[in-house]
């Protein structure tokens, strides 16, 4: 993290002809008090909505301006909002400066799909919190300002979304370049890129060694593959670089299997077995923790089922785990399936909630195996058209 002079990030906005804007302001002892703004440049976000909603005590904006208002407002620290105007604030000299890599957010930023250069002027002074509901004629209802706050900065899409300390953001994406995702196999990468200015780039597979560098032509989007004969590199990432320059970069080191980073999907090699024999007892610990797991969250994820019917499932689930040690892993495929399929012919459970068991026991080992593959292309097939 470095710092960048606000006069540098004025021009950069006057740069422009115009920008995108999101600002929320509190109304505190009568006084408009600005919360945060976020000043996006170069780029109309894709999960970009107009606001324009007043409240008692809030005033949300998103809206498109042009440029050279919202560079006096950033230099002067005097921002208008339609038609209040927020109390001036003292602008700090410099900015704190960090490179995002696409699809990654930061606090109560909006991921962006393309990299970005981001820019945070911290304003001092606190603010209260404004309590109860957003409520006003004419107006969406919020349950509370942090709600109404996430909807304006388009982090609801978000888990963990968080509203941000007082501060304006300038974010000016770039659009020359980025990795759209990449498909990591046991011996081999290959990663897809695209953008405005390609050429001459380079595609690395970067690790603990030397990495491993693909020049890039002018086609957008481009596939680079890369072998990897020992398997994928100990921290292993892929960096898109023009010059001297990082312009975009995302981790594939399979220690992030379980949570890969967005646009990376990992491929397992086929597994050698015996389907005569049963399954083996680390591979039945697994099947059991992925049975407990759907019994845990069926009745969150599927509440239109009863409690009868949950109740039904469980026990043709239990039945089906007991036959486990006994049974070659193809006949206890057949059964698990069978009793799945059975369960939602009869009424018992919902399409939602058979994918919602096939999904738990892919992710617990890893690979489905080929009754239950089958059984999820006949729910997504013929089930749906009867």
């Amino acid at each position: 993290m470095t710092g960048t002079s606000l006069g540098e990030i004025v021009r950069l906005i006057r740069e422009r002809d115009s920008v995108w804007l999101r600002a929320a302001a509190v109304r505190q002892n009568d006084v408009w008090l600005l919360r945060a703004v976020e000043i996006i440049v170069n780029w109309r976000p894709s999960q970009w909505a107009e606001v324009d909603w007043r409240y008692a005590n809030a005033r949300f904006l998103a809206a498109q301006l042009a440029s050279w208002g919202v560079a006096d407002s950033l230099e002067s620290g005097n921002f208008v909002l339609r038609e209040i105007e927020c109390d001036g604030f003292s602008v700090p000299g410099e900015a704190q400066f960090d490179r995002r890599a696409s699809f990654a957010g930061y606090g109560a930023s909006e991921p962006f799909e393309w990299p970005s250069d981001e820019y945070r002027i911290s304003i001092s002074g606190t603010i209260n919190s404004v309590p109860g509901e957003m409520v006003a004629a004419g107006m969406p209802v919020f349950e509370s300002f942090d709600v109404a706050f996430a909807n304006t900065f388009g982090l609801t899409r978000l888990v963990n979304w968080q509203t941000p300390a007082r501060e304006v953001v300038v974010r000016d994406v770039d659009l020359r370049g980025r990795i759209v995702g990449a498909v990591v196999a046991s011996r081999s990468v290959d990663a897809t890129v695209d953008g405005d200015a390609l050429e001459g780039m380079t595609l690395s597979l970067a690790s603990n060694h030397p990495s491993d560098d693909r020049g890039l032509s002018g086609v957008s989007p481009q596939s680079v593959h890369f072998g990897t004969p020992d398997g994928t590199p100990l921290n292993a990432w892929l960096a898109l670089t023009a010059g001297d320059e990082l312009v975009d970069r995302r981790m594939i080191d399979r220690n992030r299997i379980r949570e890969p980073e967005p646009g990376v999907q990992y491929v397992s090699p086929p597994r050698t077995f015996d389907e005569n024999e049963p399954y083996s007892a680390d591979e039945q610990r697994q099947i059991i923790r992925a049975i407990e797991h759907v019994k845990r969250v069926l009745p969150a994820r599927c509440p239109e089922l009863t409690d009868e019917q949950l109740l039904a499932f469980e026990q043709e689930l239990d039945d089906a785990v007991g036959q486990l040690p006994s049974l070659p892993r193809k006949l206890w495929d057949a059964l698990f399936s069978g009793t799945v399929w059975r369960a939602l012919l009869r009424g018992v459970i919902t399409e939602a909630a058979a994918l919602l068991v096939i999904h738990a026991l892919g992710v617990e080992t890893h690979a489905l195996p080929h009754e239950i593959d089958q059984l999820r292309q006949l729910i997504r097939g013929p089930l749906r058209d009867r």
